[in-house]
């Protein structure tokens, strides 16, 4: 690309000169002067092509740095803060999820009769958040199915409609842990 904008540049040089001259050394001057600077322009770009990758890496980075976002006491990128979400979640699900004590837990929440009881319950509460229509506010947002009676203190109750209630999770976060 660089070549054919130097073969250009050059033929059309040739052309003015060979028909301009004729003319005033002036103009000459002029043209030469705007040739100069264009090869000078064209110089600087060539030359910054062939530095190293490593100094437009560098050079890159500082025109485009990415902003760091503060999480604590320190400064992540976008990538960084990306990869410490990705291994907190593999950590959570390992230590969490699916540890030795919780796995009738998980594998209870992915079963189908829980997700049609689940969506039994959703309906007959018509999809509201019963804390909230207590107090008289409409909600129909980010909805869970609470058990009333934990399944810790009683796993027979798991499928109840008796015990479960469509909640809010602003509403969930304030019931109180039985334990």
């Amino acid at each position: 690309m660089i070549d054919n904008l130097f073969c250009c540049l050059f033929i059309i040089q040739f052309i003015y000169l060979f028909q301009l001259n004729k003319y005033s050394n002036k103009i000459d001057c002029l043209f030469n002067e705007s040739i100069a600077k264009i090869h000078f322009i064209i110089h600087q770009l060539v030359s910054a092509f062939q530095m190293s990758k490593i100094i437009r890496k560098k050079l890159i980075t500082k025109m485009f740095k990415q902003p760091k976002i503060r999480l604590g006491n320190k400064s992540y990128s976008e990538d960084e803060l990306q990869q410490l979400r990705k291994r907190n979640t593999q950590r959570y699900n390992r230590e969490v999820r699916h540890n030795a004590y919780n796995t009738d837990y998980t594998t209870f929440y992915n079963s189908t009769a829980w997700k049609k009881t689940r969506k039994q319950v959703l309906i007959r509460d018509n999809y509201m958040c019963q804390h909230c229509l207590a107090k008289g506010i409409v909600n129909d947002k980010d909805l869970i199915v609470h058990h009333k009676i934990e399944l810790k203190q009683d796993w027979s109750k798991r499928l109840d409609m008796e015990n479960l209630e469509a909640v809010c999770i602003s509403c969930h976060n304030k019931i109180p842990i039985s334990k």
